[in-house]
Protein backbone atom coordinates (compact mmCIF):
# COMPACT_ATOMS: atom_id res chain seq x y z
CA UNK A 1 0.00 0.00 0.00
CA UNK A 2 2.37 2.57 1.04
CA UNK A 3 4.43 1.64 -2.37
CA UNK A 4 1.48 2.12 -4.54
CA UNK A 5 0.84 5.80 -2.35
CA UNK A 6 4.17 6.94 -3.65
CA UNK A 7 3.66 5.49 -6.90
CA UNK A 8 0.24 7.68 -7.12
CA UNK A 9 1.69 10.89 -6.18
CA UNK A 10 4.67 10.69 -8.45
CA UNK A 11 2.18 9.73 -11.41
CA UNK A 12 -0.22 12.26 -10.41
CA UNK A 13 2.75 14.79 -10.48
CA UNK A 14 4.31 14.01 -13.49
CA UNK A 15 0.34 14.62 -15.00
CA UNK A 16 0.41 17.79 -14.14
CA UNK A 17 3.37 18.81 -15.54
CA UNK A 18 2.50 17.15 -18.71
CA UNK A 19 -0.90 17.79 -19.15
CA UNK A 20 -1.92 21.56 -19.98
CA UNK A 21 -3.84 23.11 -17.15
CA UNK A 22 -5.08 25.71 -19.42
CA UNK A 23 -8.41 22.74 -20.09
CA UNK A 24 -10.87 22.45 -16.98
CA UNK A 25 -10.57 18.97 -17.49
CA UNK A 26 -7.47 18.65 -16.83
CA UNK A 27 -7.73 21.16 -13.93
CA UNK A 28 -10.54 18.85 -12.35
CA UNK A 29 -8.80 15.53 -12.77
CA UNK A 30 -5.63 17.43 -11.19
CA UNK A 31 -7.63 18.45 -8.07
CA UNK A 32 -9.52 15.30 -7.77
CA UNK A 33 -6.48 13.21 -7.99
CA UNK A 34 -5.12 15.30 -5.27
CA UNK A 35 -7.61 14.71 -3.30
CA UNK A 36 -7.51 10.96 -3.47
CA UNK A 37 -4.33 10.91 -3.30
CA UNK A 38 -4.04 12.81 0.31
CA UNK A 39 -7.20 10.39 1.23
CA UNK A 40 -5.47 7.50 0.56
CA UNK A 41 -3.42 7.30 3.36
CA UNK A 42 -5.77 8.07 5.91
CA UNK A 43 -8.46 5.24 4.24
CA UNK A 44 -5.62 3.14 4.99
CA UNK A 45 -4.98 4.00 8.36
CA UNK A 46 -8.14 3.52 9.19
CA UNK A 47 -8.67 0.18 8.06
CA UNK A 48 -5.28 -1.29 9.60
CA UNK A 49 -6.37 0.14 12.90
CA UNK A 50 -10.01 -1.69 12.16
CA UNK A 51 -7.80 -4.67 11.50
CA UNK A 52 -5.72 -4.30 14.36
CA UNK A 53 -9.48 -4.20 16.56
CA UNK A 54 -10.61 -7.07 15.27
CA UNK A 55 -7.72 -9.18 15.53
CA UNK A 56 -7.87 -8.22 19.39
CA UNK A 57 -11.29 -9.31 19.72
CA UNK A 58 -10.77 -12.55 18.23
CA UNK A 59 -7.93 -13.56 20.34
CA UNK A 60 -9.48 -12.38 23.52
CA UNK A 61 -12.77 -14.56 21.98
CA UNK A 62 -10.12 -17.17 21.94
CA UNK A 63 -9.24 -17.06 25.33
CA UNK A 64 -12.07 -16.48 25.98
CA UNK A 65 -13.84 -19.72 24.91
CA UNK A 66 -10.37 -21.53 26.24
CA UNK A 67 -11.47 -20.44 29.90
CA UNK A 68 -14.73 -21.68 29.56
CA UNK A 69 -13.42 -24.78 27.98
CA UNK A 70 -16.30 -25.24 25.64
CA UNK A 71 -16.39 -24.68 22.36
CA UNK A 72 -19.89 -22.58 21.51
CA UNK A 73 -21.17 -24.76 18.10
CA UNK A 74 -24.92 -26.10 18.12
CA UNK A 75 -24.65 -29.10 19.30
CA UNK A 76 -23.14 -28.52 22.29
CA UNK A 77 -25.50 -26.20 23.05
CA UNK A 78 -28.05 -28.43 22.09
CA UNK A 79 -27.16 -31.06 24.36
CA UNK A 80 -26.33 -28.41 27.57
CA UNK A 81 -29.98 -27.55 26.73
CA UNK A 82 -31.42 -30.85 27.48
CA UNK A 83 -29.09 -31.90 30.10
CA UNK A 84 -30.39 -28.75 32.09
CA UNK A 85 -33.77 -29.86 31.57
CA UNK A 86 -33.49 -33.50 32.20
CA UNK A 87 -35.03 -34.93 35.04
CA UNK A 88 -31.84 -35.96 37.10
CA UNK A 89 -30.36 -32.54 36.17
CA UNK A 90 -29.26 -30.60 39.38
CA UNK A 91 -30.92 -27.46 37.91
CA UNK A 92 -34.28 -29.00 38.08
CA UNK A 93 -34.68 -29.65 41.64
Amino acid sequence: MGLFTVWRWVSWLYGSVVNDIIFAYNIVMFIAWFVFNVVNPFAFACIYSLYLELNDLTKIQDLAKLKVGIDHTPRNETNCIKEAFSPRSRWTR
